[in-house]
Order: structure tokens, then sequence, then C-alpha cells
């Protein structure tokens, strides 16, 4: 290692979110025993440092040993919790309370907390998120996918929290939507009664995380659906504005933090947010202390606190396209540059990296993606701070609100406009297929180790074990 710049020294928490991503997927698709695919990954993890490190300074040794024992104790934990025995009776009838509604089809599909854990069920009925139900019902296993690809529906629902699907004989509310799922369906009629469609459309998006079909299809085609989902994108601008808004010291920091965090809880904890929030939380606390911080340390560090608070998150589309993102722009940002070629580059390539996820997953993934980012995130940064501040006055009652409400429909109008015409330059997709998936591997895993400091003569062999060892994972 670099005096001055290494792995250990660079990002140690990623190299112990490796070693927690390959023990998850031994755990759950190997019949290795709990201790040995724990070390197996703690020994991914020592290759992955060795590999990358020139030469030693006093103190890494020490550093290597405490790297590797968190890893290893972190893997251990996580394999015996995504392998430990569910407890769930065949038949219940019991109280609960609905956490997430969302269509399904024809149907409803529901996330239900029980005193058993949370089930998952799917409904005719509508019953509203945040309110207390009365149910019976009988309860199964999750289906799982029939080929590589196809929707697991286990590795789907065990990422929400999950342990069992139920078959609802009966079903029905007992008390009103409470507490923050309350605010949130208060806030969408708000919305609905005082602004016009499309801007109550994306008012509920970017606050409760309620996406409407008159919003998602455009930017489906478009490629940027990930501007709707709140995450890092919202929540970063939402803590920097806050951030320079505030005076410094503790109070910033209190004022900052509480307020990030409701958000997320307003929109639900969707992965991306949180992830974002743990991130901005770790940034800040380092800010009020005078230490100095990494951000792609930071992203592994939340990516490492998410998946010991559930390790089935891992599976969670919303999870993965949050973390790698987030990864790969930390990583690639030193070498971009701070110039508009830089950022259109890293945009570009942060399309390919993602793709294979979100082409597995969704089937394909938009061309038109591939260069829409590169002007659609500035602009949105932009658009939604001011479709935001538009619609203040026809919320609050205030002068002039029709004006400003008119104002902020037709600047969403045209922009929707502007995206259905730029995807319709590009309307084909891009399926999975083994050509991507490695030329994503291995523009991840040059941007990583170049990242943590590695020779750059080395990095050609770390990019070649790294996609042989991913190719590998994936079939296991």
């Amino acid at each position: 290692m670099a005096a001055k710049e290494g792995p250990l020294s660079s990002a140690p928490a990623f190299f112990i979110f490796l070693s927690l991503c390959a023990a998850i997927l031994l755990g759950v698709r190997t019949f290795a025993p709990p201790a040995a695919a724990a070390l197996a990954s703690a020994l991914l993890c020592a290759a992955a440092i060795f590999a990358g490190t020139a030469g030693v300074v006093p103190g890494w040794r020490r550093m290597l040993c405490l790297v590797l024992m968190i890893s290893f104790a972190v893997s251990f934990v996580s394999i015996l919790r995504v392998r430990e025995n569910i407890s769930f009776p065949d038949r219940v009838e019991t109280a609960g309370k609905v956490l997430l509604s969302r269509e399904w089809g024809k149907r409803r599909a529901v996330l239900i907390e029980t005193p058993y854990g949370r089930a998952a069920a799917y409904t005719r009925e509508n019953p509203r998120e945040g309110a207390k139900v009365w149910l019976r019902g009988a309860s199964f296993d999750f289906k799982r996918a029939e080929e590589r690809g196809g929707f697991d529906e286990m590795l789907f629902w065990r990422g929400k929290g999950a342990v069992k699907r139920l078959e609802l004989f009966e079903i029905r509310e007992t008390a009103p939507p409470s507490g923050v799922a309350a605010w949130r369906g208060r806030l969408d009629g708000v919305f609905a009664g005082r602004l016009y469609p499309l801007s109550a459309a994306y008012m509920s998006a970017l606050t409760t995380g309620r996406r409407s079909a008159a919003i998602e299809e455009p930017h489906e085609r478009a490629g940027t659906i990930h501007l709707l989902s709140v995450s890092g994108f919202h929540v970063g601008v939402l803590a920097g504005l806050l951030f320079f808004l505030q005076r410094g010291g503790a109070a910033r920091t209190a004022v900052v933090s509480a307020a990030m965090w409701f958000y997320v809880a307003l929109a639900g904890f969707p992965p991306g947010g949180v992830r974002a929030a743990v991130m901005a939380q770790m940034c800040l606390a380092a800010e009020a202390l005078g230490r100095p911080y990494s951000s792609f340390n930071n992203v592994s560090a939340a990516g490492c606190v998410m998946l010991l608070y559930n390790p089935w998150s891992f599976f969670d589309v919303g999870w993965r396209l949050s973390v790698l993102a987030a990864l790969f722009i930390t990583a690639g940002a030193r070498f971009a540059g701070r110039g508009f070629s830089g950022a259109a580059a890293l945009s570009v390539l942060v399309w390919f990296v993602s793709a294979p996820v979100v082409a597995e997953v969704f089937s394909s993934v938009p061309v038109a993606g591939l260069f829409i980012n590169v002007v659609a995130v500035p602009y949105f940064a932009v658009i939604f701070p001011l479709v935001f501040a538009l619609s203040l006055p026809p919320l609050l009652g205030l002068p002039f609100s029709s004006f400003f409400a008119a104002l902020s429909e037709i600047i969403l109008s045209f922009s929707q406009n502007a995206l259905e015409f730029l995807a319709s330059l590009a309307p084909a997709g891009v399926g999975w297929s083994a050509m991507l998936f490695v030329f994503a591997a291995a523009v991840f895993s040059a941007a990583a180790a170049l990242r943590c400091g590695a020779p750059a003569g080395r990095t050609p062999f770390i990019v070649l074990f790294s996609v042989i060892l991913l190719l590998y994972l994936r079939s296991v």
C-alpha cells in the first residue's frame, strides 16, 4: 500500500461490503455451512485487498486483521439470518397493519405486519396503507423463479421483509390509516385538490413516493424512471439546500438530519432514499466532528448497514440499482473531472453499469436513457425544486395561486413532451446478454479498483479476476 493511499486507507468499508454481498449470495444459493461460506467471503475480501496493495506501511497488518475480522463476523451473522427457520402458522386469524398497498395486475399486492411477522398477499380489496386490519387466511411459501431472470416471488418479497404469502379468505379495515401513512394520504389528497393533474402527480411522486401511470410511462420510455424514485438524487437536493441555507454548527446538523429522515419516512422508506440518508448522515457526522470523509467509503458503509438490518435487501432491485449507481458515481467522479464532458461520460457509463440489472428484472432497458440522462439529470435537478416552489402558493392558499399552479403545469407539460420526443428518437430496448454483463462488470471493477488506490498496472488483472468471479457468483 502506498503511504498516502491504498485499499485500506481509501475505502475499508468497500471490502467489508464485498464480503457481505458474497456471503449473502452463497448463503441463499448454496448449502455451504455458514462458517465455511463466511470464511470464503472473508478470504475474497483479503484477496481483493492484497491485489490492490502495492506496499505496506506501519499499522497495515493491524488494519487488515480488523477488516477481515469484521468481514467474517458480519458475513456469518447474515448467512445465519437468511437461513433462519421461519415460524409462521399455516392458518391465521389475526389483526395486522398494512405497510404497503400497490396495484398488481387486476388485484392489489399488500404487505401486512402481523404478530407472526410480515406477510404478503394479493387481494381484490383495497386496504389502505397504514390502516389496521383483521384478516383470516392460510400461509404458503413464496414461489421461486422457474428460470434465471424470471420473476422470483420469494426474493422480491423477502427483500421487503415478508416471510410468507397469505391466501386471504377475508380482510377488512378495523381502523383508518394512522401515523406517517395517514400524512401521506392527506398530502396526496391536498395535491389532487389544489394542483393541476401533472403537478399533483409529480408532487406525490417526489414527496410520498406514490407514482401514477401518467408520469411513469413517459419516464419509463425515456429511461429516466429513476428520477421519480425517491433516492440519492432527491435526498441529495434536499440535504444540499438545507445544508447551505442553515448556519453552521450542531444546529445545522440537527435540522438537516431531522428534515432528511422525515422526508425519507414520508416517502415510505424507499431503499434508494434510505441508502442516501444513511450516507448523508455519515457525511454530516464527519463534518460536525471535523473529520475527513470519503463518499465512496460512505456508500459502502451505508450498504453494509442496510444489509445488516435486512440481508434480503440485497435482492431488492431498488436497493441494487441505488447502491450500484452510487458506488460507481463516487468512484468515477474523481477521474471524470468537473466539466460537462466528464459528467456526460460518467452518465453514459452509469447506464452501462446498471443496464444488466434493469434488463434482467424488466426484460429490457431503454436505449434512449443512454443519452437522455446526460441532460435530464441536471435539468430535473433544477425543475423539481422549481415545481415545488411554484406549488407552495396554491397549496398554502397564497395570492396569485392560479398563476403559479398554471406555470408549474406548463413547465411539467413541456418537460414530458420533450421526454416523449427524445424517447421517440431511440425507441428500442436492449435485453440482458453476457456481453453486456461482462462489459458492465469490467467498467465497474476498473473504477472501483482505481478509486481504492490499486496500481494502474494491476488494474487489468483485477478486472479480469472480478469479471470471472461475478460470472461465477451469478451462476451459483
